[in-house]
């Protein structure tokens, strides 16, 4: 019995010193395995992944980058690349990555929580997607994350706590809930929680994020009207770099204090209106390139705000590189090819329709006129975003003319829908 028992231990051991020995190519090939099981969720009408098969390296992959030296995935680029599904968890595979791209999809589905385990990860933005769920607390093991953003989608719950302990995070957009310990993330140099459903007071701490360039808390509903609810921006006279701050339209109430006038002196936006504060701008407070104080600033404000709405693209968006912004990707796009920039939707006598485009020829005379109206509308609205948003003061749009304008545009929509 005991020699049938050495036998079966020799076989073993012999069995197993003659297993292949993984070679390198083996986490090279986790990697081939974690996209075609990323790309086996999607839907590709656009065929952005065609070339995601055996034929070239995977490295050759378009929206693929690959290190020199491992030859590991380092980052995906795949923005607005039409893509229709959810994540897969098996992209916490790719743990050699550091650029996760994949704005203007449709993204579906809850933000898979493997995410947490990429600890190289860098960049993580998602934005104009259809999202879903709570934002993974385990985020917050990222500690290589400098920019996070989920514009645009449909996340609930609102920002992890854990999150304001990311120690090189310095750019965070999103439209959900404000936390307090957002002051801890120290790097902080872009906050976008516009066009959402805040509730309570804004943070009196956000002082202590000194590398803050921007704040953008426009169309929410912060505030009850109390009377300290503007004491958040005597905090953020310490924030000397601070060039855009946009709290319009919510229910801030209380006075504007005195020391607005000691805000960073390389403000050039400053918007406030459609809230409940009173008083008087203190004397000799400027802003918007050295001009004196008046309402260009918050017109400026509600031109960005208005292309934003219209094109879904937020001033950040990936797209805007190399000198392109928001505010000449519309000017570009006038008269002819605002079918092109446009994703809102406009109520119609047919149902609530995406803006007709050049494609749509087959129309019958009341659509074709219809389509017509809708986009003299459309023309008009991003007339008045870029004539409000324009870097000079002195050449923006009076606010007189903008609720003129607007009147007329609401006139033609309220004919469509007669």
């Amino acid at each position: 019995m005991s020699s049938i028992y050495t036998n079966l231990v020799l076989t073993l051991f012999i069995a197993l010193l003659n297993l292949p020995i993984s070679n390198p190519t083996y986490t090279n090939e986790t990697d081939m395995h974690a996209l075609l099981a990323f790309k086996s969720n999607f839907q590709d009408p656009l065929g952005a992944l065609n070339s995601w098969n055996d034929s070239v390296h995977f490295c050759s992959w378009q929206g693929v980058s690959c290190g020199r030296r491992h030859r590991r995935v380092t980052a995906l680029n795949l923005n607005a690349s039409g893509l229709v599904g959810p994540l897969s968890p098996y992209i916490g595979n790719l743990s050699f990555i550091r650029v996760i791209r994949l704005a203007n999809n449709t993204l579906q589905g809850e933000l898979p929580s493997q995410i947490g385990h990429l600890f190289r990860l860098q960049d993580l933005s998602l934005p104009f997607n259809s999202l879903e769920g709570k934002i993974p607390t385990n985020l917050s093991q990222l500690s290589s994350l400098g920019v996070l953003n989920l514009v645009s989608n449909k996340i609930e719950g609102g920002i992890p706590r854990e999150l304001g302990g990311l120690p090189k995070l310095w750019e965070l957009s999103l439209w959900s809930a404000i936390p307090i310990s957002l002051s801890n993330a120290s790097d902080l140099e872009h906050i976008e929680f516009a066009n959402n459903s805040f509730v309570g007071k804004v943070p009196a701490n956000l002082g202590s994020l000194q590398r803050l360039r921007v704040l953008l808390l426009s169309i929410n509903s912060l505030g009850r009207g109390e009377a300290d609810e503007a004491n958040f921006l005597n905090s953020l006279t310490n924030c000397t770099m601070l060039e855009r701050l946009e709290v319009l339209v919510n229910r801030l109430g209380g006075t504007l204090p005195n020391s607005v006038g000691n805000l960073s002196i390389q403000l050039r936006s400053f918007g406030v209106a459609d809230n409940q504060m009173y008083g008087e701008i203190p004397m000799g407070f400027e802003y918007g390139l050295g001009s004196k104080v008046s309402m260009k600033g918050d017109v400026y404000s509600y031109g960005i705000l208005l292309l934003e709405m219209i094109t879904e693209r937020s001033p950040i968006d990936p797209v805007f590189a190399n000198g392109l912004s928001l505010y000449n990707y519309a000017l570009n796009a006038l008269p002819d090819r605002v079918m092109e920039i446009v994703k809102l939707k406009l109520p119609s006598n047919h149902g609530d329709e995406v803006l007709p485009t050049a494609s749509n020829n087959n129309r019958s005379g009341e659509e074709s006129r219809e389509g017509n109206q809708m986009k003299e509308c459309l023309v008009s609205m991003i007339k008045i975003g870029v004539s409000c948003s324009m870097d000079s003061p002195q050449n923006r749009m009076d606010l007189t003319d903008v609720i003129r304008e607007l009147y007329f545009v609401k006139r033609i929509l309220e004919e469509l829908e007669a």
